[in-house]
């Protein structure tokens, strides 16, 4: 659900005061979801960048690529991330770099 209200965009705004609680959920998938749909709706939003950044600094390995690869596929409305996501060319986990670099590639193209 988070990811079909991301997709709407702005005109999701009244959605807002309903996600924000699910970005301190005990399901690091589902807050990783939650942050890149409030990010794709309300761009600007500092708890949604707060909690990908903590994300993409995560000791699992596996929480990091979900992350990463949520907000690739995401697209040009990672671009809020775009600083959060470069920390990630750095990852000790060769597919977070890589997915990274893929999507800073995208983010910063024509």
């Amino acid at each position: 659900m988070p990811q079909a209200l991301g997709s709407i965009g702005s005109a999701a705004k009244q959605a807002i005061p309903d996600l924000l609680p699910l970005l301190n959920h005990l399901n690091s998938y589902l807050e990783a979801d939650v942050a890149v749909a409030i990010i794709r709706i309300e761009p600007g939003n500092n708890q949604a960048l707060t909690v990908l950044k903590n994300l993409l600094n995560d000791e699992d390995v596996e929480i990091r690529r979900d992350t990463i690869w949520t907000l690739k596929d995401s697209g040009k409305e990672a671009k809020p991330a775009q600083k959060i996501i470069k920390t990630s060319l750095l990852d000790k986990d060769e597919a977070v770099r890589i997915a990274a670099s893929q999507l800073l590639h995208l983010l910063e193209g024509p």
